[in-house]
């Protein structure tokens, strides 16, 4: 799947380091990033990802400049290379981890020189560490990390919504 700043319609002006305000009046830089998934990655210098993540994630997530709304990650880069992240996922709060979030930090590092396409990065989030690889080319990502169930449950088919009511709601949201 091809991967890119401009990509996607989850974005009203997306790209690399464009600045955008906090409803609390705070003001950052982000990078947004596609990942069939929008996403907002915000690179911090000393405060701690997972309490801005806590914090501001959700005046961010309903951001005007996100029609569709957007995921947050904040990431720290950190003295041995690694990143420390914190994630707002949007619809859901606060995660220990986030597969399309690490994926678009990658390349959110890759596009702002932070990072070279190519070299392993390794992220260090709530949920554990995860490993990620941006091709040379941008065009994929690979992820590394573990898989831990966190819930296991059943659904009875007959309260699911029909095909036809989901292809209805498809059609309403594109």
């Amino acid at each position: 799947r091809t991967i890119g700043p401009t990509r996607g319609r989850e974005f009203a002006s997306p790209g690399v380091r464009e600045p955008i305000e906090h409803p609390a009046g705070r003001g950052f830089t982000f990078t947004g990033v596609s990942m069939g998934n929008p996403h907002a990655v915000i690179f911090v210098a000393d405060e701690d990802p997972v309490v801005l993540a806590k914090a501001l994630g959700p005046g961010l997530e309903k951001h005007g400049r996100f029609p569709r709304k957007v995921n947050v990650e904040f990431v720290r880069p950190e003295p041995d290379g690694t990143y420390t992240v914190g994630v707002w996922e949007r619809g859901a709060g606060l995660t220990a981890a986030c597969g399309t979030g690490a994926c678009a930090i990658g390349v959110a590092a890759c596009l702002e020189g932070r990072a070279r396409p190519g070299t392993p990065l390794t992220l260090l989030l709530p949920g554990g560490p995860l490993g990620i690889e941006v091709a040379s080319d941008l065009d994929q990502v690979f992820l590394e990390g573990p898989a831990t169930l966190v819930y296991s449950g059943s659904v009875d088919p007959a309260g699911l919504p029909t095909v036809e009511a989901c292809l209805r709601l498809q059609s309403a949201l594109a």
